[in-house]
């Protein structure tokens, strides 16, 4: 197997490249995940132990509270599992 080849077989499979946007809305978005990312993972192993939230099925709100965005993402935590 050639180098490339060995390389794209380990590569983190991604749904999106996140590639950079003009769309100031998505951009900050971005910078959310960028800035809190780490914060909310330590949050949510706080709460659940150690796992992921899952994206399939999620429901993603926007409510608006005066003069704020109020963004709620409902989604299933699942447990790592060693198999």
């Amino acid at each position: 197997m050639d180098v490339e080849t060995a390389m794209a077989t380990t590569a983190m499979p991604l749904r999106t490249d996140f590639p950079l946007t003009t769309d100031p809305f998505k951009y900050r978005l971005m910078e959310l995940v960028g800035v809190y990312g780490d914060a909310l993972r330590d949050r949510c192993n706080g709460l659940f132990s150690d796992g992921i939230l899952l994206a399939i099925y999620c429901v993603v709100k926007l409510e608006k509270k005066g003069e704020r965005g109020v963004p709620t993402i409902d989604a299933k935590f699942l447990h790592y599992k060693e198999y």
